[in-house]
């Protein structure tokens, strides 16, 4: 119970005793310290007590607990025109947040000395001058905005002018310093965050730490002469590449004149450092080296911004200093970043000297004209002649020898039992072989590897295949493999399996290609069932190369030193042979038709330079067309084009023995289901299904006429029509199967 609960219980203690002619007839004196009551009065007094303790606990809790915040911080800052001038003209805004009870006064963190100040909203506020400084004051609660005017004296020294700036308090805050075009800004800790250049003014907006000032330097010309000479910044960046090969150093430099011109580059070189390449925003030059100094002639004079990059290889050492190179004109900022393709830890030291900044606070001048990407970056706060940096490099995390990114298998199953298996693979292997372990009871019957057909060697039922060395340890295996197994009558369940890759796979494709006289039914599988209607669309992408083929062309055109190459494929990447592609030169009108050999790809040749639009056709895709395809004289581009399905179709199942049944409009059909029995069921309108014939064609299209230029034919008869089954996984296990329930018709 509160002490004050106590005091009132007491006093009605007393009065009740003293009041009450009945309690003192009643009541005995049994000692000094106790007191008797009959029992109603008791309860009351009780109850008094409580309510007493009531009132005391609920203002307790409605009392808040005094917050004063200072949320924004804008200071702008007016440079004197005059040389002569010692006082800049400051304004700052700020917007206060006060709250609870007992307020009390906030200090106002203000540049110079304050003139005169606002207070929106006013009737409850207001400013006062302290020993602390300026303070406001309120006596009710809400968000509040100061508006301060000061005079800030600037100090000069041997014709740098400097001012001190209040600390940021705020979470929020900006900064704005506005001076003649003709004079430069710098300081060692504000970031220049935007900088240009109005009516003859120079605006700079810069940020600071938080609960840190910083001291800017203008730096104006003073000469007093007539002569005009160059007015000129130039913000310097160290960038350390770090590699397999070594680390190198490249010093960007990047100039800016905002007055006058500047015919050549000078900057001081430290003992010691070997420059090995020196390039500028007009090329590479000649490394001319005098007594220290690094001189770069300039073919035109440069106004506005250029740049230099000097580079220069570093010792292999976990410790190495980097003495930092001195430009002759004034270093408005200069930063240390780092750029790595192996795993290290980079501390530069002292810690002092160095501010870990974001990748984005590096002027993007500097970061276009970087060597190598930028990974991290410092701030490099104090005018250092040198700097340590430390390297830790990290063991080298273990890695598989082989992936396989990609897997696409390709089941045919003929009426008569016979299954052909098709596996293309995008392998990344730093191996020269790759195993495969051949489906049970297949044989092998060819092997690609990057295009080009190999022999494999066989051992058991396992197949070594010979890799090479490809692109950055890049490959594109392919293996055909085929069987022979009895198909049993009447319903039966249908199990077919792949051949094994003991190496992760990332992503697993599988088509199965099935005869038409039977309904289907997935059962259970190691992938995943994907229904037609969702397969992915991808736009058409357009590869450019100006390199010329040494194969033939299959088509002329009209007359003219010009080439154009274009290699047809499906969403998926997979190559299309027999697509027709016309191409007509938009000013002219003429036009030139080919069709797409077993590769996919049909040749132009001989063609007028001008602007062309290319067209390719297939049955059972939609027809694409892309315009404004530009080739100059002596040019020979290569094109991409992937052509989309076309979805036209309600059915999936496709009867190749009645031709004049349009299956557009068929009443009912038989789809492929994840679950529930064998149904026929209406087609959906608004959901409809597309038609499996041009998938069957075109996959067996693409199976055929891919083997058929092997080293020998598939001798497998491969149906016209059939059903087409898609089923897709990620990182599937070693043993890929599928059980599919079959019920012929």
């Amino acid at each position: 119970m509160h002490r004050n609960g106590l005091i009132a219980a007491l006093v009605l203690l007393v009065v009740l005793v003293h009041l009450d002619p009945c309690a003192e007839a009643e009541t005995v004196l049994q000692a000094r310290s106790e007191v008797t009551l009959p029992l109603t009065e008791y309860l009351t007094l009780m109850e008094n007590v409580d309510a007493v303790a009531r009132a005391e606990a609920a203002a307790a809790e409605s009392s808040v607990l005094p917050v004063a915040e200072l949320a924004v911080q804008e200071t702008s800052i007016v440079w004197p025109e005059g040389a002569h001038e010692r006082v800049a003209e400051v304004s700052t805004r700020f917007e206060v947040l006060l709250e609870g009870d007992g307020l009390k006064p906030v200090l106002l963190p203000v540049t110079g000395l304050p003139g005169r100040g606002e207070v929106e909203p006013s009737a409850s506020a207001s400013l006062r001058k302290t020993d602390r400084g300026l303070e406001l004051v309120s006596s009710e609660p809400g968000r509040y905005v100061v508006r301060v005017w000061s005079h800030a004296e600037i100090e000069r020294d041997d014709g740098v002018n400097r001012l001190e700036v209040a600390p940021l308090l705020a979470p929020v805050g900006a900064f704005e310093i506005d001076a003649p075009a003709a004079s430069t800004f710098r300081s060692s800790r504000a970031v220049i965050a935007e900088e240009s250049i109005r009516q003859g003014r120079r605006i700079t907006r810069f940020a600071l730490p938080r609960g840190e000032g910083a001291s800017i330097e203008v730096v104006s010309d003073v000469t007093g002469t007539s002569e005009q000479r160059a007015i000129a910044e130039v913000s310097v960046a160290t960038q350390i590449e770090l590699g397999r090969d070594g680390a190198s150093r490249h010093d960007i430099f990047l100039y800016r004149v905002t007055r006058g011109e500047l015919s050549d580059f000078q900057v001081t070189l430290p003992v010691g450092l070997d420059p090995k390449k020196l390039t500028t925003d007009e090329g590479d030059a000649p490394l001319l080296v005098d007594d220290g100094v690094l001189r770069v002639e300039r073919l035109e004079k440069l106004t506005g911004e250029g740049y230099l990059v000097v580079t220069s290889l570093l010792p292999e050492s976990n410790e190495v200093v980097l003495p930092l190179l001195q430009p002759d004109v004034v270093v408005a900022e200069r930063f240390l970043s780092l750029s790595s393709s192996i795993a290290a830890e980079v501390t530069p030291e002292p810690p002092k000297d160095f501010r870990r900044v974001d990748v984005g606070d590096v002027p993007k001048g500097v970061r276009d004209v970087a060597p190598v990407e930028t990974h991290a970056a410092w701030r490099i706060v104090d005018n250092v002649e040198a700097a340590t940096i430390r390297i830790a490099a990290r063991p080298p995390e273990k890695t598989l020898d082989t992936v396989v990114r990609d897997r696409q298998s390709l089941t045919l199953l003929t009426p008569d039992g016979a299954v052909v298996h098709r596996d293309t693979f995008r392998i990344r292997s730093r191996s020269t072989t790759w195993t495969f372990r051949l489906p049970a009871g297949s044989e092998l019957w060819s092997a690609r590897v990057n295009e080009m057909w190999v022999r494999a060697v066989q051992r058991g039922g396992e197949v070594l295949v010979p890799l090479g060395f490809g692109r950055n340890g890049d490959h594109a295996v392919e293996v055909v493999a085929v069987s022979k197994r009895t198909l049993p009558s009447g319903k039966f369940r249908l199990g077919l399996d792949l051949g094994r890759v003991t190496e992760p796979v990332l992503h697993h494709r599988w088509r199965l290609l099935l005869p038409e006289d039977s309904e289907y039914r997935f059962a259970t599988g190691d992938l995943k069932p994907v229904s037609s209607r969702h397969r992915s669309r991808f736009r058409a992408d357009q590869v450019r190369s100006r390199s010329t083929w040494s194969r033939s062309s299959s088509m002329a055109g009209p007359g003219g030193s010009s080439a154009l190459r274009a290699r047809v494929m499906d969403a998926e990447g997979l190559v299309l042979p027999g697509v027709s592609v016309t191409i007509v030169n938009a000013e002219t009108g003429r036009s030139a038709t080919g069709t797409t050999d077993g590769s996919g790809h049909v040749d132009f040749v001989a063609l007028l330079r001008g602007n062309y639009a290319l067209t390719a056709e297939l049955s059972g895709f939609a027809t694409r067309r892309i315009d404004g395809l530009g080739i100059d004289s002596g040019e020979a581009p290569a094109y991409a084009i992937h052509m989309d399905l076309a979805s036209v179709s309600e059915t999936i199942t496709v009867t190749g023995e009645a031709p004049l049944i349009d299956t557009r409009s068929s009443g009912t059909t038989y789809s492929f289901g994840t679950g529930g029995g064998h149904r026929r069921r209406p087609p959906r309108p608004q959901e409809p299904e597309p038609d499996t014939s041009p998938l069957y064609r075109y996959e067996a299209r693409g199976l055929r006429a891919g083997l058929a230029n092997g080293v020998k034919p598939i001798p497998v008869l491969i149906p016209e029509t059939g059903k087409h089954l898609e089923l897709a996984g990620a990182f599937p296990s070693e043993l890929v199967a599928v059980v599919l329930e079959v019920k012929p018709r």
